[in-house]
């Protein structure tokens, strides 16, 4: 826990951090340490951030990278702090600070025991300069075992330091021959998706795995715990391939929630590794405005043209010459139902309206 009192010893607590910003990802990239140990890993800054008042620590307001072993959903955080010697200098410079727990330090968080591993070293943390992000950051991947990584930037910026993961991208390391023989991994690369409750978001992702390996995806509707309870939507699915797609069906009731996913890819050794999907998904509700079912039969995320009228008996009317969006039916055009693709650019801004109004919640 942090506490910060509002004299001068405060430190720059109202300081936007200036995170990591990451670029053109690739989703599976291969690092084959008999051929050349070294990756260079490109990153970038939104503007330089330079400006260390007297009571910052020293090192104040710079990034560091880091690769670890494994994929965190979207609600778990990663620990705050690196070393307890941060701490001990945060201690000295900030009399209102309070040393967290050792589950808020990277070097003391049993969680993370030999699944972290620095990229570079703590005195090399570089300053927040166009000049530095222009330089990829040498990673001697000889120093960590042959494995699947992901990687994550950090701005050190005490009393508050961010992480910023480089999502949808695995590095693959190994020792030459068949990078899958040490187990599966894999990247979900499809972003934050608004669908409304019923309708289906298609997930798509990476993956290098052995022939025979099965995938699991799972949703779990977010309520604030750190244990959410996970449901499968798809189970024991064949791999096929270096890319997977697998079909969502956003479930009725977590309209107006968030839902974050995974996937558990298992291989015939019984080997096995987890991806996320690092941003929740919005979720409207099923009778939000250009998701509910109208008068007009249209089903769920389906809209009526706003030029045509509705009869009494369920019919429409209107110039189906002007009118001739192709019906949700498959007919040939006429006041047929639409998505909201190919509704009215008033209709879209009623849509964009509401899943931002969500997101601001």
């Amino acid at each position: 826990m942090v506490a910060v009192s509002g004299n001068a010893k405060a430190g720059n607590s109202q300081h936007p951090r200036t995170a990591v910003e990451w670029n053109d990802v690739t989703c599976m990239e291969f690092v084959d340490r008999t051929v050349d140990p070294n990756y260079a890993l490109e990153y970038g800054i939104p503007f330089e951030d330079t400006d260390v008042t007297p009571e910052e620590v020293a090192d104040s307001r710079t990034h560091q990278f880091f690769a670890l072993c494994r994929q965190t959903p979207p609600q778990e955080a990663l620990p705050s702090w690196i070393t307890m010697s941060d701490v001990e200098q945060t201690l000295l410079n900030y009399e209102a600070f309070v040393a967290p727990p050792e589950s808020d330090i990277l070097e003391l968080a049993t969680d993370w025991d030999s699944c972290w591993y620095r990229i570079n070293e703590d005195a090399d943390r570089r300053p927040i300069t166009d000049a530095s992000a222009s330089q990829p950051v040498p990673w001697d991947t000889s120093a960590v075992p042959a494995g699947a990584y992901v990687v994550s930037g950090y701005t050190y910026e005490p009393v508050f330091n961010v992480w910023a993961p480089r999502v949808g991208g695995v590095v693959r390391v190994h020792d030459g021959g068949d990078p899958a023989a040490d187990g599966p991994a894999a990247a979900i690369t499809t972003r934050e998706q608004s669908p409304c409750a019923g309708d289906t978001v298609t997930v798509e992702g990476c993956v290098n795995a052995l022939p025979g390996t099965t995938m699991t995806a799972s949703y779990a509707i977010e309520s604030g715990g750190s244990n959410p309870d996970w449901t499968p939507f798809a189970e024991n699915v064949p791999v096929e391939g270096e890319a997977f797609t697998l079909d969502w069906e956003a479930p009725l009731k977590a309209g107006g929630g968030s839902v974050i996913l995974r996937i558990d890819f298992t291989d015939p050794n019984g080997a096995t590794y987890t991806a996320y999907q690092y941003e929740p998904n919005i979720v409207l509700p099923a009778d939000s405005a250009g998701c509910a079912a109208d008068t007009d039969g249209c089903s769920l995320g389906f809209v009526m043209d706003p030029a045509c009228e509705t009869t009494g008996d369920g019919s429409t009317t209107g110039d189906t010459e002007t009118d001739s969006a192709p019906a949700q039916d498959g007919g040939d055009g006429g006041c047929g139902c639409r998505s909201p693709g190919e509704t009215s650019a008033a209709w879209l801004l009623v849509l964009l309206g509401l899943v931002a109004g969500r997101r601001k919640s």
